[in-house]
């Protein structure tokens, strides 16, 4: 067991590396010069932020667990709330999605941040650290380890750490 926490304590280092890598590859920080909506959106509606444009399609809480086997499988502290999106590069260059540069927030304000091992652990999601070519597009989840009892406010959406951001209601 304790290979298996390396292991998968080596894989999200190298993720990390690589992410920040990609930063300096690229010029260091940069927005892209993409169109940043300056008003809130609703699930279902296409926003953007830098080379991104976002389709949220769904938001579902109150899961228990992520993961497909014995060993690869992840518990939340409260439960978690799996944020469904389309993430389509709008720019002219390859640029990288990340899961931990979205924010989910409730109605009190509090912000929570990604869970870059649940959403390691599930199989289908492509938005943990994708390389998306110009025009194309990644679907997948993102996992917000949330408290039981607490009501969604709204989504905050990155191109890149350091963008703006846009907002996404829930």
């Amino acid at each position: 067991m304790s290979q298996f926490f390396e292991g998968a304590v080596l894989l999200i280092g190298i993720f990390l590396l690589l992410g920040a890598f990609s930063l300096f590859a690229n010029g260091g920080i940069t927005n892209t010069g993409g169109v940043t909506n300056s008003k809130p959106s609703t699930v279902g509606k296409t926003v953007r932020d830098g080379q991104f444009a976002f389709t949220v399609t769904g938001v579902e809480c109150g899961i228990t667990q992520v993961g497909t086997s014995e060993f690869l499988t992840k518990n939340p502290q409260g439960h978690y709330c799996r944020v469904s999106l389309t993430a389509e590069n709008i720019g002219r260059k390859a640029h990288k999605m990340f899961a931990d540069n979205q924010y989910l927030f409730d109605t009190n304000g509090r912000r929570f941040s990604a869970d870059s091992t649940a959403n390691l652990y599930d199989d289908s999601s492509k938005l943990v650290f994708e390389e998306i070519n110009p025009g194309n597009s990644a679907t997948g989840h993102i996992y917000f380890d949330v408290p039981t009892g607490i009501t969604l406010g709204k989504l905050e959406l990155h191109d890149s750490m350091f963008s703006g951001g846009i907002t996404v209601r829930l």
